[in-house]
């Protein structure tokens, strides 16, 4: 869910503290995140196929907040993939939108719309997996897809 705050283990430290956030957040007061002891964000930065009428209304406005801030950022964007095809345009989605951006945390496809529940899951994320470098997202050398189950 949005506005949920995600929390990473790390060495040396027992959790850093993280948000998800969207266009569904409108206009973040990043100095205030900033202030709070967020550690990091992962930012939507769009949804479904590459068109621009798919991405985050505040994607810019938030990446550019966290690289003016030093807020380390990963980024995710919520998929409706059903076949590879439709996973290779969300994945150039993601690449179009990363031009220009280093994240610091990875790259994540959100694969969790109900619409996506009788796809061939495992296809659809090897086809995202690999169309994305692991250079975005430079504390890890795979990319990460994340998938929760659709309650019933």
């Amino acid at each position: 869910p949005e506005d949920e705050e995600i929390q990473i283990r790390a060495a040396g430290r027992s959790v850093l503290r993280g948000i998800d956030v969207s266009e569904h957040n409108k206009e973040i007061d990043w100095e205030k995140v900033k202030a709070s002891g967020i550690d990091f964000a992962i930012i939507r930065c769009g949804f479904s196929v590459d068109k621009e009428k798919y991405d985050d209304k505040y994607w810019r406005r938030n990446v550019s907040e966290c690289e003016r801030l030093g807020i380390p950022y990963g980024v995710y964007l919520y998929s409706y993939a059903q076949d590879t095809e439709w996973a290779l345009s969300e994945a150039e989605h993601v690449l179009r939108l990363l031009k220009g951006h280093k994240p610091y945390y990875p790259v994540y496809f959100d694969m969790e719309d109900k619409s996506t529940e009788d796809c061939d899951l495992a296809a659809i994320a090897t086809a995202c997996q690999e169309s994305v470098p692991p250079s975005h997202g430079r504390d890890c050398q795979t990319r990460i897809l994340y998938h929760a189950p659709v309650p019933p």
